[in-house]
């Protein structure tokens, strides 16, 4: 029974390790609670193990709030676009803003088809993001994304601008968002490419 025990206890140690790992990639803290969840066997079973158990996740969460607010969310880009066997996606570009306050990365995903994502790290837990809309079916081969900073306004387009976000007050504007509302004609790519285009005149 003991070494039952023992091997029962390992196991959700290393579960429990895994699941820090994934927090890396996702927007909401569900991992690190599993994480911890997964120690409550180790807990009633080995007391002894207790308190090194605990070090697993709170060094992720030491991590995890030091890589969002000292280093930009770079471990957590770098986890969300590493694969163990395919190399289908990496961090195209890092744009940083001309305050030094906001970086942006672009993601490019070149497995089957060319797509992109941007990403804002803007001073919060998790990194914001939205995918960069395209236009043209043009299987492997890049798209000719642009990305850039007019001040304090970022911009992401292929052909009509795909999202923007706005450095003084935290606005983040993204088509896909913008394309739920109702279709009625002022939910094209040009009527949010023409909004955003008059957002950044309001900048200048």
């Amino acid at each position: 029974m003991k070494r039952f025990t023992s091997f029962a206890c390992g196991g959700c140690i290393l579960l429990s390790a895994i699941a820090c790992c994934y927090q890396f990639g996702i927007d909401h803290l569900l991992p690190f609670g599993v994480a911890l969840l997964l120690l409550a066997p180790v807990w009633r079973w080995r007391p002894a193990w207790r308190q090194w158990s605990l070090l697993i996740p709170a060094l992720a969460l030491i991590t995890l709030v030091t890589d969002a607010f000292c280093f930009r969310h770079r471990l957590a880009l770098q986890f969300r676009t590493w694969s163990l066997f395919w190399d289908t996606e990496s961090i195209d570009d890092i744009i940083r803003s001309p305050s030094g306050k906001t970086t942006a990365y672009i993601v490019g995903s070149h497995w089957l088809d060319s797509g992109y994502w941007a990403y804002l790290s803007d001073g919060h837990l998790f990194p914001r993001h939205a995918p960069i809309e395209t236009t043209a079916a043009d299987a492997f081969y890049p798209r000719d994304v642009q990305a850039g900073w007019d001040g304090p306004v970022f911009t992401a387009r292929e052909q009509f601008i795909s999202l923007a976000y706005d450095e003084r007050d935290g606005q983040f504007l993204s088509y896909y968002g913008w394309s739920a509302g109702p279709s009625d004609g002022t939910r094209s790519r040009e009527a949010f490419s023409n909004y955003i285009t008059t957002l950044k005149s309001k900048g200048s």
